[in-house]
């Protein structure tokens, strides 16, 4: 037993080494070093003839492809081993055992040797052997559920390569605006033709494949794409272009099972891009981080004297957190109360009325921003303009003064 557990060992080593490169010589002369171990342990030892052919199944079925060597099939690899422990352990107890049986005096043996008839026994089914005949009874079904490619390499021939050049300009397109942006320049110049051709040639790709799926998300990229030549793409229209370009790289894209559902949602994003519908969730998230940023502003200008650099940043931080949401008004009102804030002299703000104005500013972006939370799309307060006036009115009186 510790020969044939040492040579399953040696086998199940190298098989767990090359078990990722399915197919190769290595992992395929291991899988067969565990088959024929397995099949000499069935020979010489009956009792665990039962999960030595279960495992032989296994192994025969991992190795002509109908079974993946998946994390799974790996732990039932180490339980037969576990099993050949035990039964090398059972082993040497039963050779300790009658070895003391034979020293002892015949008198004494006597009763130990009394055996109950077979019959007597209940019938023991070792739990791995059920586990590894349930792993091989499944094989046949996964042979029935496995399909046929959706599509050919030849019809799928153009559309994978429009891919590869579509994935290339979306990048070119995003680093042009990358650049532009940081260079200070106007996007609504970026040269959208290349990434222009390159969904034209995803539409001829799509014809071949004869699935009203591809070419729907294809017409929907060539009808989102003609906007771009009017103005740069909203926030809303770059998330569901990414999001499309994205999807379109990976592999099984066409043969995935929810290909027509996938293409759906794809579609209504291209197709709502220019609509106010809003995420409740992502309302949520951008009041609940804007809040804390009004809670700092209300904590600085408590303090004496206000601390209006601290004011200043928390504005402009809830000016960065409005803008991707397209809520220009509310990014408008922080960054004008920002500017504000840093024209007037602090000492404006110790009192009335220049720390009630700014409070009540404050307050005006705070009930403004909880309706956004709930999911409504409020117009800006009025209340703020006529705030924005009178402090514009306290810095100027300033000025003069």
């Amino acid at each position: 037993m510790e020969i044939l557990r040492a040579r399953y060992q040696k086998s199940l080593l190298l098989w767990l080494k090359t078990a990722d490169e399915s197919g190769s010589a290595a992992a395929l002369s291991a899988l067969a070093g565990l088959q024929e171990t397995l099949r000499i342990i069935a020979g010489e030892l009956p009792e665990k003839a039962e999960i030595a052919n279960a495992g032989e199944r296994l192994f025969a079925a991992i190795a002509e492809g109908r079974l993946p060597p998946a994390l799974e099939c790996r732990k039932l690899a180490g339980r037969i081993e576990q099993s050949l422990r035990a039964e090398q352990s059972a082993e040497k107890n039963r050779e300790t055992l009658s070895a003391l049986l034979l020293a002892l005096p015949s008198e004494s043996a006597l009763p130990l040797q009394a055996e109950l008839p077979a019959a007597a026994l209940p019938e023991k089914k070792d739990p791995l052997a059920v586990t590894l005949e349930a792993a091989t009874d499944l094989l046949p079904l996964l042979g029935e559920t496995s399909r046929e490619p959706r599509f050919t390499l030849q019809q799928r021939a153009l559309w994978d390569t429009a891919v590869e050049a579509l994935a290339i300009a979306w990048e070119d397109a995003r680093s042009n605006l990358a650049a532009a942006a940081t260079a200070g320049s106007a996007t609504e110049d970026a040269d959208w033709s290349p990434l222009r051709r390159a969904i034209f040639r995803l539409l001829e790709g799509a014809l071949p494949l004869l699935h009203s799926a591809p070419l729907q998300l294809a017409e929907a990229l060539a009808s989102a794409i003609d906007e771009l030549d009017a103005a740069p793409p909203t926030p809303r229209l770059f998330t569901a272009l990414t999001a499309c370009f994205e999807l379109l790289q990976e592999k099984d894209f066409l043969e995935h099972e929810a290909l027509e559902n996938r293409v759906a949602q794809l579609v209504e994003r291209l197709e709502r891009r220019s609509e106010g519908i809003r995420s409740r969730a992502v309302d949520q998230l951008f009041a609940n981080e804007a809040l804390e940023e009004i809670e700092q502003m209300r904590v600085a200008l408590d303090s004496l004297p206000p601390d209006t650099e601290s004011i200043a940043s928390s504005a402009r931080h809830l000016q960065q957190l409005a803008e991707p949401l397209e809520l220009s008004a509310l990014a408008f009102a922080a960054f004008r109360f920002a500017g504000l804030l840093a024209a007037l002299n602090p000492a404006c703000l110790d009192c009335s009325p220049g720390r009630d104005e700014a409070f009540a500013w404050i307050d005006e972006m705070e009930a403004w921003i909880g309706q956004i939370g709930e999911g409504e799309s409020p117009p800006p307060p009025v209340g703020i303009g006529k705030t924005q006036s009178r402090l514009e009115a306290i810095g100027w009186a300033q000025f003069q003064a």
